[in-house]
């Protein structure tokens, strides 16, 4: 039986393994509030964007939640406008920066020491963060087994049969993890990120170009 994600893997780890490496080790040792700060900023915005509206924040003040948390809504909307949806993302930023402070003086250390469960419940229960923010924080600051599914890798999802829906992010992160089994989780969502990006895109995928492009049931969308 073909496994179309593991064939996906390793045709993207031949194209692009060594920068998506690269990546992952930088994500990996990363402060876990900047990995957090980025992965709002990165909602609804290209890469470019938001890191354009990242570098444009760590240049104004210290990416620390005690200085977020004191920080005028207006003023980092205007530092974050880069990334679009700046006031939403600004009133997030200021919200979650506030809660962590208030539970945690300021602290994440508990996402890597704490059960992974009880992490990601507490993740949850942060406002502004929902399961790919929580699940981002956990694969690749806490080293956990999860993958995060973001719009790229729900699109895939669907094309390939493993869900119906591209709204059920539970079912597609556990179906999708399934057939992974002991995978790098961190490293496969890397892979599977620019594989939706550059050849499975939205619109005018390229099909011709896919290494599963034999059995996956949308072939025909190209």
């Amino acid at each position: 039986m073909e496994r179309p994600l593991k064939l996906i893997i390793e045709y993207m780890m031949g194209h692009v393994g060594d920068e998506v490496k690269d990546r992952l080790k930088r994500l990996r040792s990363a402060d876990p509030f900047e990995l957090l700060v980025g992965t709002i900023l990165s909602q609804n915005s290209s890469d470019v964007n938001a890191k354009r509206a990242f570098d444009n924040l760590k240049n104004k003040v210290p990416l620390k939640a005690e200085y977020i948390a004191r920080m005028d809504e207006d003023t980092l909307a205007e530092v974050i406008k880069p990334s679009g949806m700046q006031r939403i993302k600004a009133r997030r930023l200021i919200d979650v920066s506030k809660e962590i402070l208030r539970r945690y003086g300021g602290s994440l250390d508990w996402v890597r020491k704490w059960a992974f469960d009880k992490a990601r419940r507490e993740l949850l229960s942060l406002p502004g963060i929902g399961f790919k923010t929580a699940d981002i924080l956990l694969v690749f600051y806490a080293r956990r087994k999860v993958l995060p599914v973001d719009t790229h890798i729900s699109r895939i999802a669907v094309r390939l049969g493993y869900a119906r829906s591209r709204t059920d992010y539970e079912q597609i992160r556990k179906s999708l993890e399934a057939e992974l089994g002991d995978y790098d989780l961190g490293l496969a969502h890397l892979l599977l990120l620019e594989f939706g990006r550059n050849i499975c895109r939205a619109r005018s995928p390229l099909c011709s170009q896919c290494p599963v492009r034999d059995f996956c049931p949308s072939r025909t969308l190209s």
